[in-house]
């Protein structure tokens, strides 16, 4: 999945997405720690910055979290929570 500057992308579009599709073998066998910790790494290792609190999966906070193209060479936005879980 990648975020073009014409999508309009939550974190909670991202995590249904990952818990709904991954792993290719066994979709939806993670926990919900898990697809947290692993959206938090794939948003940290493309320039998001993690936040000052834990994500807890709540479907409003996620929805409140909007991820935005990066422009190239340029440190990611804010996201909460970003390398902290809490599921």
């Amino acid at each position: 999945m990648s975020v073009s500057k014409h999508q309009k992308i939550t974190a909670y579009y991202f995590f249904r997405f990952m818990s709904v599709m991954m792993p290719k073998t066994a979709p939806g066998s993670l926990t919900k720690a898990q697809y947290l910790d692993l959206m938090a790494y794939l948003l940290e290792v493309n320039g998001y910055r993690s936040g000052s609190h834990r994500l807890t999966g709540d479907r409003n906070e996620l929805q409140s979290i909007k991820i935005e193209p990066q422009p190239p060479g340029k440190t990611g936005g804010r996201v909460p929570g970003n390398q902290k879980t809490n599921g």
